[in-house]
């Protein structure tokens, strides 16, 4: 696996690098368009320090994004760190093609697992805050194209509540208060629900949900 590590500060930079499983990655930075364009099509991963990078908007990277957003150029998956993470900065990349949004100070063992699920699985990683917060946002576009009164024929009585819950936006604390029961009892129900319904996540069992028509 070959990483790029991107951003303007070198102490920042070097404790990315510790962090990270023994693996190729490398450090890059100050770089032209052209001559970033051509190192990134060649990697599995660039994860990029957004916090210090002084211009945002003209960055080469962040450009080069935005250009492959519409299609002109191919780039690798981009991880976005930040030392102030939030979910509409979160949303503005993921919009501009981001396979990952994360905390620049996330422990070693968070960031590993989120670079595996992006390089490895092919899946987006976000933090869990933020996947509450797209649920949210999901869920106001789709509330009024949602019915899922009569659906669930394959769950217990107990997983129809939780499934229930989970399409209407709330989080496992949520349905934990909810229903009286304890958070790892919710845990183990989704779980149980996503295998029956064959997704990954509550995420994709919403939208498999909404397109169903359920």
């Amino acid at each position: 696996m070959e990483i790029f590590l991107y951003g303007g500060n070198q102490v920042v930079l070097n404790d990315l690098e510790n962090r990270l499983r023994p693996q190729n990655a490398k450090i890059i930075k100050s770089l032209s368009d052209i001559q970033l364009s051509n190192q990134i099509e060649r990697v599995d991963l660039v994860i990029v320090d957004l916090t210090s990078l002084l211009n945002k908007q003209k960055d080469p990277l962040l450009s080069l994004m935005k250009e492959a957003q519409d299609g002109i150029i191919d780039i690798a998956k981009v991880f976005i760190l930040s030392s102030s993470p939030n979910y509409k900065e979160a949303k503005y990349f993921m919009c501009l093609g981001a396979k990952g949004y994360g905390h620049l100070k996330m422990s070693k063992e968070l960031l590993n697992e989120a670079v595996e699920e992006i390089v490895s699985k092919n899946n987006v990683w976000l933090l869990s805050e933020c996947v509450q917060n797209l649920i949210e946002d999901y869920m106001d576009v789709f509330k009024d194209k949602m019915n899922v009164s009569n659906t669930f024929e394959a769950l217990t009585h107990r997983e129809r509540d939780i499934a229930n819950l989970l399409t209407t936006g709330n989080s496992y604390a949520d349905i934990s208060e909810i229903l009286g029961i304890t958070p790892r009892t919710v845990k183990a129900h989704v779980t149980s629900i996503l295998k029956k319904y064959k997704v990954k996540d509550r995420i994709a069992f919403i939208l498999k949900v909404k397109d169903k028509g359920f």
